[in-house]
């Protein structure tokens, strides 16, 4: 059964190991142009929760994989709404944002009725899902930075938060700068993007 299980989860993830650390991009420009969408929000409501199998093809099968086996496969999809302030950056032009953005998160099977805790203002980088409408997701926990005033942004990793220090944040600036800083690097990205 154990096997079964171990092959399950290479179906459904690849080869990609999990990290212990978040992975923590190299630069804001990084950060920036590996993003469908930037705005600044909050999370809202749960919209829904589900157990996950993948994106991919055989999703179902390890659907029906699961119910064989003791330990449970799936992990759990929690899509919140998010509730926006502003949009610093959009790649793709979305026409239908007006309908909301539902951010999904992965949790364990033994977290499942855990809802996010941090409902604080944020600077989401986001990242489109393969799921249906305009569902986004974030790379690392370090895609979706707390706003804290004028005290540096945060990044929530395993219950705690993190103050963001790293080479972009060199003279520790204030969750205002930095967002300035966000918007100001956006802009120039995207037009030349649109060149």
């Amino acid at each position: 059964m154990k096997k079964i299980y171990i092959l399950a989860l290479l179906l459904m993830f690849g080869h990609a190991s999990a990290s212990q650390n978040p992975k923590i991009p190299s630069s804001l420009e990084e950060m920036i142009k590996g993003s469908d969408l930037i705005l600044v929000g909050h999370l809202g409501k749960v919209i829904s929760t589900q157990e996950f199998y993948g994106y991919q093809e055989n999703a179902k099968y390890l659907a029906e994989l699961d119910k064989l086996s003791n330990i449970p496969m799936a992990l759990i999809a929690v899509d919140y709404q998010i509730k926006i302030d502003s949009i610093i950056y959009d790649r793709n032009n979305i026409e239908d944002i007006e309908d909301g953005i539902s951010y999904r998160i992965f949790q364990s099977p033994s977290v499942k009725n855990r809802q996010a805790r941090n409902k604080e203002k944020a600077i989401f980088f986001l990242s489109k899902t393969p799921a249906k409408g305009n569902n986004y997701s974030i790379k690392s926990p370090f895609y979706r930075l707390q706003m804290n005033g004028v005290d540096p942004v945060s990044y929530s990793f395993k219950g705690k938060q993190v103050m963001v220090e790293r080479a972009d944040n060199k003279e520790n600036l204030s969750s205002y700068e930095f967002l300035d800083k966000v918007v100001e690097l956006s802009s120039i990205i995207s037009e030349e993007l649109s060149n």
